[in-house]
């Protein structure tokens, strides 16, 4: 059996090692990853602290350079919310990070651009919406696709000499983003687009239940899941109004919003701090913004219940619409009264109702009354412990 020779397995051991770099070499060369890239961060109504790489660069905006092009690690933090992120510019590139911290999540935007290497003499430019996907790209007043989209500008309508296109993005019930970009020959230009979910809709209606003098205005077509928490839904409605100015309702203006009811009769003051009924304190002019997916003009039980406990009067509402009338859950002894699936002590109890609260009726039946105990639920209560409020 041969031996071999120590120098001679160091040696290519070596060799491997060598070639291996010039690899990784070549392959950073080809796309940017060598050199060092510069960074832009700013944001729109309001500063925020920005921490690049786990330092603290100060408040926006915010500008540097010498950073590594390879893995970036920006954090925004605003006063009531932040965003994070992670850019890979190439080498000698700008990247630019442009956020509307809002009220965060859907209710917030922002534009995050940086050059790579590409693999052709082209101007590349991609856009994606990682959050909001279907987003509609226009390059100087032309359409170019649906988020994800990616297209070479040669293939634009417009051609720009200096490389320089308006690029609009587009999304049903999102705030449209603008943005004006310079390409560079045989680089891709990354664009990732966070749309702002408009928090009121333009189809306002007016809700009867409350108090007279008191505007109460709800919104149709709020269906999106961001709109689940009311908490942040009505934070970002207040949000909208200071940042966006006031909308108009009735022919008035309405430049804030009072109070926030929610459908589950939670309240909120105008900051959007949940508060107690006891803490409610409507007044005639006061305008209230209602929390509610349904798209009719009532509003529900539990914030009829809240209004009623808040004012110390019956809310004007009219009866349900079969004219059943509306009744008001008498003491029981325990608190609260137990909701039945049907007009019997032997069905099955599903809910429970407050003593003090008071339901439109929407059937009544062997002295039972049928009633909406919670947003789309159903039950029945004996009538032994009602008594009409109408």
């Amino acid at each position: 059996m041969k031996n071999f020779d120590p120098y001679q397995i160091i040696t290519i051991v070596l060799s491997i090692a060598i070639i291996a770099s010039i690899g990784v070499f070549i392959y950073n060369l080809s796309f940017g990853g060598f050199g060092k890239a510069a960074l832009s961060v700013d944001t729109q109504n309001g500063k925020a602290t920005v921490i690049i790489n786990g330092k603290d660069k100060g408040e926006t905006p915010v500008y540097t350079e010498e950073l590594n092009a390879k893995n970036i690690n920006v954090q925004v933090n605003g006063e009531g919310a932040s965003y994070s992120t992670i850019v890979k510019p190439a080498g000698g590139t700008l990247a630019v990070i442009k956020r509307e911290l809002g009220a965060g999540g859907a209710f917030s935007s922002g534009l995050n651009i940086w050059f790579t290497k590409g693999s052709g003499a082209d101007s590349i430019i991609s856009v994606i919406s990682p959050d909001s996907e279907g987003v509609s790209v226009i390059v100087d007043g032309v359409e170019m696709g649906k988020t994800p989209v990616k297209f070479s500008t040669g293939d634009l309508l417009k051609q720009n000499a200096e490389g320089k296109y308006v690029l609009t993005f587009k999304k049903d019930r999102y705030q449209d983003q603008e943005v004006e970009i310079k390409v560079k020959p045989g680089y891709e230009l990354n664009i990732r687009t966070d749309m702002f979910l408009k928090p009121l809709s333009s189809e306002i209606v007016s809700l009867s239940g409350f108090a007279e003098g008191i505007r109460f205005v709800g919104f149709k077509g709020m269906t999106d899941a961001a709109f689940a928490d009311r908490k942040v839904w009505a934070k970002a409605a207040s949000y909208w109004l200071s940042s966006r100015g006031a909308i108009t309702f009735d022919g008035n203006k309405i430049e804030k919003f009072n109070y926030f009811l929610s459908d589950d009769g939670k309240i909120f003051n105008s900051e959007a701090n949940e508060i107690s009924a006891e803490d409610l304190k409507v007044e005639s002019g006061n305008v209230v913004m209602y929390l509610g997916s349904g798209n009719d003009s009532n509003i529900s039980d539990p914030a009829k219940t809240i209004i009623e406990k808040a004012t110390g009067k019956i809310s004007p509402a009219a009866p349900s619409a079969d004219g059943k009338g509306r009744i008001k859950i008498k003491p029981t002894g325990i608190g609260y009264l137990k909701v039945r699936s049907s007009a019997s002590t032997g069905s099955t109890q599903v809910g429970k109702v407050d003593e003090g609260t008071i339901f439109n009726v929407i059937e009544v039946k062997n002295g039972w009354y049928k009633i909406s105990y919670e947003t789309g639920k159903d039950g029945w209560v004996s009538g032994t412990y009602v008594e009409s409020v109408d």
